[in-house]
């Protein structure tokens, strides 16, 4: 029989074990480059094969996985790169796995032109051979969705009009909107914007009309 001081020594030791087992933390740290010329590569995926764990690479292309369960291997992917696979050690504590990603080059589908009309003109002719047929004003009923948007920008304040005292109250705000640049490229300032949305009715007998 096994005394009881030994039954405690073996049951102490059994509960280490466990413990041991179950506070285990496996980091795992690399980098992944472009296999070309060894640019890091910012943003990649890595994560453990058949397991919901995983990261992101930084802008530096560097990596730390900090897991309690692992898997047989690690795999690094992105957006125009062929993905990779490492087999992991399968022991707790820090091991580091690099990945070099090789470009994923992809050959574009053949394109064929053909001559003739576009097809798009034979729609357009429809659409203006039914223009009266189509007209609204000869629908006894109709209804539609609206949508408005009105902006009021400035845009060449001068440096003399800056230095005025009430522009001085909003400089700041100046510089932090005028680096929204208008469709001429040159800096506007937002300074009101108004946006509706609405569904109109109408109906011909008798004559009703109603937007909301």
């Amino acid at each position: 029989m096994i005394s009881k001081r030994l039954f405690r020594i073996l049951t102490f030791g059994l509960l280490l074990i466990f413990s041991g087992n179950i506070s285990a933390q496996y980091i795992i740290t690399g980098r992944v480059t472009d296999a070309s010329n060894g640019d890091p590569v910012p943003f990649a995926n890595v994560a453990l094969k058949g397991k919901n764990i995983g990261t992101a690479t930084n802008f530096d292309g560097v990596f730390t996985l900090r897991t309690k369960v692992l898997s047989d291997s690690l795999f690094a992917s992105f957006v125009g790169y062929k993905s990779r696979y490492k087999v992991i050690t399968q022991s707790p504590g820090t091991q580091t796995i690099n990945f070099q990603l090789e470009s994923a080059n992809r050959a574009l589908e053949e394109v064929v032109v053909y001559s003739g009309e576009n097809p798009a003109f034979r729609i357009i002719r429809g659409v203006i051979a039914n223009r009266e047929k189509n007209d609204r004003k000869r629908l006894t009923a109709y209804e539609y969705d609206s949508y408005s948007k009105m902006e009021l920008d400035v845009d060449n304040i001068s440096a003399k009009l800056r230095e005025k005292k009430f522009m001085k109250k909003i400089d700041k705000a100046i510089e932090k909107f005028e680096k929204i640049a208008g469709e001429d490229g040159k800096p506007v300032i937002p300074t009101f914007i108004s946006e509706s949305i609405s569904k109109f009715y109408y109906r011909e007998s008798p004559q009703r009309k109603k937007k909301n």
